[in-house]
């Protein structure tokens, strides 16, 4: 019936294969955005709330939760902005706290954060390590 039917198979097959390389390191990508960062520190609950109270006074987080074994918070990303914002997350554990920034999850999908979660954990470990001042 159709002698081109080998060709649309090898063509569909080539099909698959090209973006699935492409679909793995973005997923790849995306799922290591996800791992927490260790911080060690050496101060109380108490010392944290402050630290982390003193960073959402000077860069304008908003602080969603304030428990017992955590802090959620995010940003307000201004109107030129490149991002919808990111989700700030601290966990507390002995002698350290679990930090990470995602793009947030109430908002619009994005990519990429232009370096900002990246920025937001850079910021909670230099105001958790001893004498650190909070500031950019």
């Amino acid at each position: 019936m159709h002698c081109s039917s080998n060709t649309d198979v090898e063509g569909l097959l080539w099909l698959g294969f090209v973006p699935v390389p492409f679909a793995c390191l973005l997923y790849r990508s995306q799922r290591r955005k996800l791992d927490f960062q260790s911080i060690p520190t050496s101060l109380d609950k108490q010392g944290i709330y402050d630290r982390i109270y003193r960073l959402s006074v000077t860069y304008d987080w908003d602080v969603d939760h304030y428990g017992e074994d955590c802090i959620v918070a995010h940003t307000n990303p201004s109107f030129l902005s490149l991002t919808w914002g990111e989700q700030i997350f601290i966990v507390f554990d002995k002698g350290q706290v679990w930090v990470n920034s995602v793009n947030d999850l109430n908002r619009r999908t994005s990519i990429c954060s232009f370096g900002r979660n990246k920025r937001n954990i850079r910021r909670i470990r230099d105001a958790l390590s001893q004498g650190a001042a909070v500031g950019d």
